[in-house]
């Protein structure tokens, strides 16, 4: 019994050195809109603009002209474009791996269209515009960084503003 106690632990331990914490590193990480948005949601508990629960908001929303240029915010691994009308809308997945081997799902979601690439696209590509599709209450950027710790199996929602900057 000693023994598989100490095979247990030895695996955990194992788990917690495959990977490091996610670390910002400093000007690797742009900015997904040029110039200033005003946020409207935060990250964090709110009030929720359609149904009016309180509930977690994971992203963070920058209130946009319809059409407003997104660009990727890192060089991506993965890229998807898909819809969803009755939550994200139109939206882009993207896939990343930090250099400390962290990975990462980085969303835009509500667009008025996400641009099909052949290839992921690079930090600072153009890959879509702002709109008002799925579940909102006018044109914006939904902002939404995860990522899976210490070999994990599920991404986690974290702030995004410690890796874009205010």
């Amino acid at each position: 019994m000693k023994e598989i106690i100490q095979q247990i632990i030895n695996m955990i331990l194992d788990l917690f050195k495959e990977k490091k914490p996610p670390v910002k590193l400093l000007n690797t990480w742009g900015k997904p809109l040029k110039g200033q948005f005003r946020i409207s949601s935060p990250f964090g508990m709110r009030k929720h603009p359609i149904t009016g629960e309180k509930k977690f908001h994971n992203g963070i929303d920058y209130v946009t002209p319809e059409g407003t240029p997104i660009y990727a915010v890192v060089t991506a691994n993965k890229y998807e474009v898909k819809s969803q009308p009755k939550g994200a809308g139109n939206y882009v997945k993207m896939y990343y791996t930090d250099p400390n081997g962290n990975d990462y799902m980085i969303y835009y979601m509500h667009l008025k269209e996400g641009l099909k690439l052949t290839t992921p696209p690079e930090r600072g590509q153009l890959i879509g515009t702002t709109g008002n599709t799925g579940a909102s209450t006018g044109a914006h950027l939904h902002f939404e960084i995860r990522v899976k710790f210490y070999g994990k199996d599920a991404y986690q929602p974290i702030e995004p503003l410690q890796f874009i900057g205010g």
